[in-house]
């Protein structure tokens, strides 16, 4: 799963995501997913996250469009490409 926002953090997507994650671990599935650098860690069984890396200047990302979303969307892609590169993900 990818998630181009904070996981987790307590609002909106976040929580929709955990759910659904929630839901799959349950039915047994496993689940990588590869998220922002920013975020409460989530221990769930059969659930790994992947965060991509953290500009300097980024601690939060705030709700809504922003610039900072951008270099991290263009961040999270890499970083599913190199993963998918070395069989990671």
């Amino acid at each position: 799963m990818l998630a181009p926002e904070p996981f987790f953090e307590p609002r909106g997507t976040p929580f929709s995501e955990y759910h659904r994650i929630k839901a799959l671990v349950e039915l047994g599935y496993e689940i990588d997913l590869v998220t922002y650098p920013v975020g409460q860690d989530v221990h769930l069984p059969n659930l790994r996250i992947y965060r991509c890396a953290r500009p300097p200047f980024v601690r939060r990302v705030a709700i809504g469009p922003s610039f900072r979303k951008i270099l991290l969307d263009l961040l999270l892609a890499l970083h599913r490409v190199q993963a998918r590169a070395a069989g990671a993900v």
